[in-house]
């Protein structure tokens, strides 16, 4: 009721929730009254708890099911509940929602943002209402067209990519865009000669033309890096998915002041460049990172590096990952936690858990097998 989340868009909790109030016998009268009160504008305010309502459902909780299928006829933020149902993909539950669609949507183009295709019963509907049925038709039309004149960009000449990077408009993001995608260095004499004064590029499209140059913006980036110079960041970001042992110094002083600081932006491709370029210094700042990252979509990123420094020291971590809300994050617990009682039987339980997510469920699975076949 009270999202602590950071990236919602990102960070999982639904399920971890929904264990909870299954495991501790909780009573969600309370989240049901929250939908029922908030009228906040802004759909985040109920979005987690009708995410965990709907997982409560897959779990076989009816009345959370019905709570979500009521809220879709009349609830302030009904989209987001239509949604968690059909993630659930039951053609029961979903059954008679096409009617409530019609009648609270008068634009076709949201009824396609709405309708996942992939869904079992979009099948149904198709067959049932010519508008839905067409609404995803004209959806698959236009996204055909934009990805067709987005293609026709490569058609433009160097001479033209230049004159639109003088324009001092918005196309000269594009053109300088086109020119990184190509591989083109002469991008980097582009954005160091781009007076402060000037609108376009922007800075983003500076960020996006340099990230596509790769390993010949290099000698560039660690200047950059160097002190206060406009493109620090960029040639942080270049350093870091690039750079060479070279660069492991100031990467792992640039990691652990962002982890010091508190400052998690960035931090997870910071984490897996020092396992790639295997800075083991960087250790005790990767395990400060796992506890107190408020974001649970890095934890994963984090795991891998400290399993991939420290194995002798990553046991209890990768115990504790089977207990993580991210799947990514249980998954990879799944496959590689050292085995002892606890262990197997909290595998067990993952690839029992009819709410689990696949990924998990598989990984389970494997391992199981693989202990079944040493025995």
């Amino acid at each position: 009721m009270r999202d602590p989340r950071a990236p919602r868009g990102q960070d999982q909790r639904s399920l971890f929730y929904a264990r909870l109030v299954n495991d501790l016998r909780l009573p969600f009268g309370p989240l049901v009254e929250h939908l029922l009160v908030s009228e906040d504008a802004d759909d985040h305010a109920v979005e987690l708890t009708i995410s965990v309502l709907g997982t409560l459902a897959e779990m076989g909780y009816r009345t959370a099911a019905k709570t979500l299928r009521e809220y879709c006829a009349e609830g302030v933020h009904w989209e987001v509940a239509f949604s968690a149902l059909q993630l659930i993909d039951d053609p029961t539950l979903m059954h008679g929602l096409d009617e409530v669609l019609l009648d609270r949507v008068e634009d076709d183009e949201e009824i396609a943002d709405l309708v996942s295709s992939e869904s079992l019963v979009t099948k149904e509907w198709i067959e049932k209402q010519p508008r839905i049925a067409a609404a995803l038709r004209n959806n698959a039309v236009a996204w055909e067209k934009a990805r067709s004149t987005n293609s026709r960009h490569s058609e433009y000449t160097d001479a033209q990519l230049f004159s639109m990077i003088r324009s001092n408009t918005p196309l000269a993001d594009t053109a300088i865009g086109i020119l990184g995608r190509r591989g083109d260095t002469r991008v980097l004499a582009i954005v160091e000669g781009v007076p402060e004064d000037r609108r376009w590029p922007s800075a983003a499209g500076i960020a996006s033309a340099v990230s596509h140059l790769g390993p010949p913006a290099l000698t560039h980036a660690r200047v950059w890096v160097t002190g206060p110079h406009p493109l620090r960041d960029v040639g942080y970001r270049l350093l870091t998915k690039h750079g060479t042992t070279e660069d492991a110094p100031v990467l792992l002083e640039q990691f652990s002041a962002q982890v010091e600081r508190r400052s998690w932006p960035g931090l997870i491709d910071l984490a897996m460049t020092m396992a790639r370029l295997q800075v083991r210094e960087a250790g005790p700042a990767l395990r400060e990172a796992w506890h107190e990252t408020p974001n649970s979509f890095d934890r994963v990123f984090l795991l891998r590096a400290i399993h991939e420094l420290a194995p002798g020291e990553v046991a209890p971590y990768l115990t504790e990952a089977l207990w993580d809300c991210e799947r990514a994050t249980r998954a990879f617990g799944a496959k590689v936690a050292p085995m002892d009682r606890v262990v197997r039987a909290r595998m067990e339980f993952l690839h029992d858990d009819e709410a689990e997510e696949i990924e998990v469920k598989k990984a389970a699975s494997e391992r199981l097998a693989e202990l079944d076949h040493e025995v």
